[in-house]
């Protein structure tokens, strides 16, 4: 028995009756995967590197901070077609990108030695050219 079969086994179980599914509930899921598959997608990612292993660099988008990046990790965002600021901490070593419905854009992370310490250099990739450098990126 596969999982869903159980699940609605035990949810008819208990009295309850599985919603059934109109063109309407169709029309309104395909509207909507075809506007998520239309929305620009920002890829973040930052490679091993053994200079600044437990520094964590601030990803902020448009001024607002959305999250950190770790050593070897990847965060994904959805945008709103347009341009666009991805910067770390310090907004000045920023990267302005152009997000087009449909596209997905990469911004890579990598560690540049620093007086006091690491810091983020931001590159913007195609998709292809940054699976190729990382096997972070699908």
């Amino acid at each position: 028995m596969t999982a869903i079969a159980a699940l609605s086994s035990l949810y008819a179980a208990a009295g309850n009756e599985l919603p059934t599914i109109d063109k309407q509930m169709l029309s309104e899921a395909s509207v909507f995967a075809d506007k998520m598959a239309s929305e620009p997608v920002l890829i973040v990612y930052r490679k091993g590197f053994p200079y600044g292993i437990f520094t964590k660099y601030q990803v902020t988008i448009d001024g607002e901070a959305t999250d950190t990046l770790s050593n070897k990790e990847v965060e994904q965002f959805t945008l709103t077609p347009g341009s666009h600021t991805v910067a770390p901490k310090k907004a000045k070593r920023g990267v302005t990108i152009q997000a087009e419905p449909g596209k997905t854009v990469v911004v890579k992370y990598a560690t540049r030695f620093g007086l006091f310490g690491a810091r983020p250099k931001l590159k913007v990739m195609e998709l292809g050219e940054a699976q190729a450098d990382s096997d972070l990126v699908k």
